[in-house]
């Protein structure tokens, strides 16, 4: 999916978008990387992040803590709708589970429990494999 506004600001957040689409991100993440180096005001920033989001390229979601916002990409590649998501808890990699035993869990909740699932936005938290071999 392409935005319709093609500017460099737009440019440099979808670079810095692209490179971190196995993390979730923070506004002030992407501040913090783009603005000096591309002479980028923060409200730029953050009337661009909203315009992706109501475009679907980024989704918003709450952060660790319950409280703060970030962000994370998601490319039609992904289909973000249909599959569900891991991220690690120690480094915050984050990984599209295409499984389809997931489906399988998908569907017996639904069909025994009565509840239908927004994989959208369900996240399975733990390890990935990295962190999990350093403790």
């Amino acid at each position: 999916m392409k935005s319709a506004y093609n500017t460099k600001q737009h440019s440099a957040l979808m670079d810095y978008i692209e490179h971190n689409s196995h993390r979730t991100f923070s506004v002030r993440d992407i501040t913090d990387s783009i603005c000096d180096a591309h002479n980028i005001g923060k409200s730029t920033v953050y009337r661009l992040v909203s315009r992706l989001v109501d475009e679907g390229i980024l989704q918003r979601m709450n952060g660790d803590d319950g409280k703060s916002v970030v962000y994370r990409y998601t490319s039609d590649k992904h289909k973000c709708n249909s599959h569900f998501h891991l991220k690690c808890k120690v480094c915050g990699k984050f990984e599209h589970l295409d499984c389809d035993i997931f489906s399988d869990v998908r569907s017996h909740i639904k069909s025994h429990h009565g509840f239908d699932i927004d994989t959208k936005k369900t996240v399975i938290y733990g390890l990935c494999s990295q962190c999990n071999s350093r403790g």
